[in-house]
Formats: structure tokens, sequence, C-alpha cells
């Protein structure tokens, strides 16, 4: 017979008061032999690992030290169930309350279509939740019934999720493209998990996926603790709490024939088997010889059992190989126990994550029936050179009627509001596009949108609105002018511009040409798609947002564009990157520059254009001598920049005061654009020379 009740102990800064009542000594540790982290999955005899939640759970130990032992888990774990033994007790005609546990099943799949391989149909999954059920309510007329005096009905239900983390319906199956044909060990799953997890406190995470040939059939990771009584409530990442299964042994043959199956396991055990573990339940022979599973209505067994054998293992007494925490096959298994059952109550009670799942609201159907809301802002897009926008939101109906009719309201900075109305048909859970009317703005502005009024009804719901979350988008940006002269071979050159975030915002010239890592190849062809014409002039404007950019040209020969090399073509390439005031942010550095040139450079949109009258400049005409006065301009460093009608640099000088003189005798007659800039200001002007 298992000893349940623990003696007094001290582990630590740990002390348990209440570990009482125990019959017999521990010296041997039998009770307690918890975990072994040198646990590895256990093989049966036909190949497969029935269950791998022990040594993930050594693994996730192992990776947090700072965890509690699973040693004192149990010790924590066991005074609670007494306390809730104790309660029991006091209302001994209590009747239990129904829990309903709300499950997201993320089908995990390598792009295949659904229905093929791990991209399992909703009705395999479907059949999974049936067997949930069937099995933790003992429902008559199931394979979960049974007739043992120590079988339980757990009073716990599941259901798939009706809504998903955003507010939005769902069936409760979120299937994901992870581009990963199969999974082979822990640490792969587990960074899966953490990109694909919902919330694990209104969610039961259910990953599906292809072990491979692995053998495994599933895994679990266990309830966290409390964080009473000076425990650290670490006991497992968030991110990775859940329950795994592979796709074959995943729902049920019976209820779903055409599913993808592998027997022994096609009858939804693994799962039950499984959610036990996230439930808190021990493997029943207490993962040790005769070991101790904490359920005194689960006779010892000297280990896992396969098949469906009928043997005696331990004290004389029959293995219950048809317990669920067992290694049997599907259609031997039909029993969870009274003191299992107790086991779970308890940790529905005292788990912070399994208390909080029993209060979860997702599985109901939505309250609010006329619910919209801006769920996004296509225009303005974060930049904007123009003279203005078009508008475009997007209107997600997140109630549960359809939407007939809505008022969209919205503004430039706060300002005057303008509305417009939308009519049609909006389902629920469905978006659509709205485009609104020209709006007249240069600069940077903040636009804002939000709705009113779905089916001339109150918004029964505008929490999940754009105005209530204050969403808004930037817009405004700079209009920069690339321009490139092209050598003798046109086709050889090619570039890219990328943000600081090394993102691609422009790129040209021959788009055949994919760029390896250590360097280009020679190989490109004129009549290639994109090849730029040799001898020629390309000029495009970018809107940039503020920021840095880095620009990189190409040359696939690696020769730069330096028509010194090209064999009796002595035509220079070059090239420049200006402001809409002529004002240079990067230009050709060196024509032969092998491989590549990289040039970075930065956007101000800050900088505030002065006016005429901020700037005077005399004589001008002149001879090649211009006084120069800038307003307002006191302790600026000024930057000046005269470039020529080409965009050729004859002179790139600073001045510290705001009285200074520019001297271009040695320029020869003719127009010129100076350029003058601060951290906060810039102004262009025509300078004109005359001898």
């Amino acid at each position: 017979m298992k000893l349940i009740s623990l003696k007094s102990c001290f582990f630590g800064f740990l002390v348990f008061s209440h570990c009482t009542l125990y019959a017999q000594s521990v010296k041997n540790q039998k009770e307690l032999n918890l975990v072994n982290l040198n646990f590895k999955s256990e093989i049966g005899p036909n190949g497969y690992k029935r269950c791998g939640t022990m040594e993930a759970e050594a693994l996730l130990r192992a990776n947090n030290p700072n965890m509690p032992t699973l040693l004192q888990d149990e010790l924590w774990l066991q005074d609670k169930i007494r306390e809730y033994k104790e309660q029991q007790a006091l209302n001994s005609n209590a009747k239990a309350t129904l829990l309903t546990i709300p499950v997201v099943v993320h089908v995990i799949h390598n792009g295949d279509p659904v229905g093929s391989n791990e991209n399992i149909d909703d009705a395999q999954v479907l059949s999974q939740i049936q067997v949930l059920n069937e099995d933790f309510r003992k429902m008559v007329g199931t394979p979960g019934f049974n007739n043992h005096p120590a079988g339980a009905d757990i009073e716990v239900e599941f259901c798939l999720a009706a809504i998903d983390p955003n507010g939005l319906p769902t069936n409760g199956i979120d299937r994901v493209d992870y581009g990963q044909n199969s999974f082979s060990g822990q640490n792969s799953v587990n960074s899966m998990k953490t990109a694909t997890y919902w919330n694990p406190n209104d969610y039961m995470n259910i990953w599906v996926v292809n072990f491979g040939n692995s053998g495994l059939l599933g895994f679990a990771q266990f309830p966290n603790s409390s964080g009473l009584g000076g425990m650290n409530n670490n006991n497992g990442s968030a991110d990775t709490d859940g329950v795994v299964a592979d796709y074959r042994s995943f729902g049920s043959s019976d209820i779903y024939p055409a599913g993808n199956f592998s027997a022994p396991y096609d009858l939804g055990r693994t799962m039950t088997h499984e959610v036990g573990h996230f439930l808190g339940l021990r493997h029943i022979w207490g993962d040790s010889n005769c070991g101790n599973d904490f359920c005194s209505d689960t006779p010892e067994s000297s280990g896992s059992n396969y098949g469906c054998p009928t043997q005696t293992t331990c004290d004389g007494i029959q293995d219950m190989v048809e317990n669920y925490m067992d290694y049997t096959n599907d259609a031997c298994m039909n029993i969870f126990t009274e003191d299992q059952k107790t086991r779970i109550r308890t940790v529905f009670q005292v788990s912070p994550r399994r208390a909080s799942l029993t209060s979860s609201t997702v599985c109901q159907l939505l309250s609010d029936p006329d619910d919209i809301g801006v769920s996004s802002i296509v225009s303005p897009n974060g930049s904007d050179c123009g003279e203005g926008f078009v508008p475009e939101v997007v209107v997600t109906n997140y109630g549960s009627n359809d939407v007939t009719s809505f008022t969209i309201i919205y503004d430039i900075d706060g300002g005057a509001s303008s509305s417009q109305s939308w009519t049609g048909t909006l389902t629920p859970g469905n978006s659509v596009n709205v485009t609104l009317p020209y709006i007249t703005s240069t600069g940077t502005h903040i636009f804002n949108a939000f709705t009113i009024s779905p089916n001339g009804t109150l918004d029964s719901n505008s929490g999940n609105d754009a105005n209530s979350s204050n969403y808004s988008l930037i817009g405004g940006g700079a209009t920069v002018t690339f321009t490139l002269s092209t050598d003798c071979w046109g086709h050889e050159t090619y570039w890219e511009l990328k943000d600081a975030n090394n993102v691609l915002v422009y790129s040209g010239g021959n788009i055949s040409v994919t760029i390896p890592p250590g360097g280009l190849q020679s190989g490109t062809q004129q009549g290639d798609a994109g090849a730029y014409e040799s001898q020629s002039t390309i000029s495009e404007q970018w809107c940039l947002d503020d920021g840095c950019y880095d620009f990189v040209i190409y040359d696939d020969y690696g020769d730069g564009i330096d028509g010194s090399s090209s064999f009796g073509c002595f035509v220079d390439g070059d090239y420049s990157i200006t402001d809409q005031w002529g004002g240079v942010f990067a230009e050709l550095q060196q024509t032969d520059f092998g491989n590549s040139e990289s040039n970075e450079f930065c956007v101000n949109l800050s900088v505030k254009e002065l006016s005429n009258n901020d700037v005077k400049i005399f004589p001008n005409p002149s001879q090649g001598t211009f006084n120069v006065v800038m307003n307002d301009c006191t302790g600026e460093v000024l930057n000046v920049r005269v470039t020529d009608l080409s965009g050729r640099v004859v002179l790139d000088s600073q001045f510290h005061s705001n009285v200074f003189q520019v001297n271009l005798s040695d320029v020869a007659s003719g127009s010129y654009t100076m350029t003058i800039t601060t951290s906060l200001n810039r102004t262009s002007n025509r300078l004109i020379i005359k001898r």
C-alpha cells in the first residue's frame, strides 16, 4: 500500500508544517522518488515513446535552476490536498462545481494542405475534444465509462475557444505554417511553442506536431505552484505551458475514421494521459520500481505496462492497467480514480495558471452583439511626400451580429473631425477596407480614426476601437532625388537602399542579379530584366521617413563605374542623392570602387526651410564674393554647400557665425545653388556670378 501523507521535513529554506501522519519512515525515499534529472523517455517494446513528460520536466528544471524542485512542489501540493480534503469533509453533501477549460489547438504544419499529413483536418481535432470530455466525465455509453469502484467523474469539461487573443471569433483551431518538417527534440518544440502560444491564463494550449520517426507520442508541462510559503512560483515558463502530441496519436479513429492515425494509439488517450500530467497527475508506477504516484487508490506497479495485460507486480495487488496514467494501449484505458480527482481538483484551486483557466470566458459566444472597431490604418503609412493623402482604414466586426452600417470619425492632429458612413454587410470576425476622401496636408501630422453607430446603435464595446487605444499613424516624409549616370557597361550596375533596421526600402538595376553573401559574380547581360542602358542617366524620387539609411551601389564585373578600364570607352559613371532643396545627402566617392561602395546618410524631417526674409545675401549677382547674414541662427554651426547646375560641389565649408562671406572668386561665371543647413533649419538660394 502506498503512503500519501508526508512526514514533517525541512528542505533548505522551506519548512512544511503540515507534513504529518507518516505511518512509516521514508528512509529509503521510495515515496519521494520524484524525478531523475537524467531521465530519458522510455521506449516501449513496440518502439514507441508513450510519454516524454518526465524528460521534458527534467530538462525544464535543469534549464531553470531557480525553479523549486519537483520534490518541493510535491510536498507543497500534498499540504494543499490535505486542506482540500478537510474542506470536502466539512461540506460532504456539496457537489463539485463543473469546470470548463478553454482549449486552443495549434496545428503545426509545413505547408501541407488541410487534411494531409500533420495538417490534420477539423474533424480529427473535434474527435479529440470529444474523447477528453468522455474520459474526464466518465461519460455513460462511451469508452470513457467504467464500473470500477474507484472510478471517478473528474467533473471537468473541455471546449474549443470561441474568441482568439485579439477578441475575434475563432473555432479554437490555430493552423500555423511553421516551415519545419518535423520535431525531434524538446528544445526545438519549446522554441516553436514560444512563437505560437496563446495566453495560458485563458487557454489550455495544445500543440499537434509531427515527431517524425522518433516514436514520441506526446508530453506535457506540470502545473506551476502558487508561490505560497516562500516557494518560487516560476514552476515552468508560461510560454511553453501546455500539452503536445504527435498528429498520429491525436483524436479518435473510432469517431473519425478518415483521420491520420497510427494504431494502437489512435483513440485519443495520448491526450487524456498528457492532460492528466498538465493537471498534476503522476504515472501510476511513480517513475520507479513500485514507486508512488501519491494516489492511494491506484495500486503500485513495478513499471509501465504495454498492450492490455492482466498482471500483478507489487504487494500482490493487480496493476490498474486501465488507468489513463499507465502506458497501455488506448483501447485498454478508461479509469481516473477518486484520489486522482482530488489531486486534479486541488490543482485547479492552488495552481495560478490552472485556476485562471476555470474563470476564462473565451469559450463563450461573443457577448457584444454590435461591436466594431478600426483595427488598422493602411494610409497614411508613415510617409507622405505629396500635398496630401487618401486615408484608408480597416474596420473589423468584433461582435456577434452582422453589421450593415457604421460611421467612421477621423481627424488630423486632433482638430476638427470629419465623418463618412458605410453600408453593406460585414459578418462577425471579418474586416473591410474603407477609403476616405482625399486630405490636403503637407509635412508631419497625426491621423486619427475610430468608428461609431454599428447598425445605427451604440457600440457595445468601444474598448477595441482605434480611438480607445490611441491608434494613429504619423504621415510626412522627405522627398529625396536619386540620380545615377552609368558608365559604358550599365547592365553591370545595380543598387540597394536600406533603412537602419536593414530593411530594403528601394532598389534598382539588373533585377536578375542575386547578390551572394561573399561578393558578386560576373555574367549579367544588357538584355537582362531591369538592366540599365550604358552611358545613360536615371533619376527617380524617393519618399523617406526620418532616420538613417545605407545606400550601396554594386558593380557585377568588379571595376566600379570607372570608364578608364572599359576597353576603349572612357566615360565614368556617378550618382548623387539630394534633398528637395538641392542639398547633397550622398554622392559617388570613388569611380573604381570594385564590387561595391556604401554611403550612409540621415534624413532629419525636423529641419525647417527658412524664408527669404531670414537670409540676406549681397551683392547678388557678384563677381564671386557674397556676404551672408542669417537671422535667428546665432550660436549655430552653419554648413554651407555650393553646387553648380549639374549638382557638382564647388564649395563645402562650415561657419560658426551668422554673418560670414562666401568666396567663389576662382569659380567660373554662371548660376549656382547655395544650401545652408543647421541642426534645425535649412535654406537654399541662387547665386549668380558675373564677370
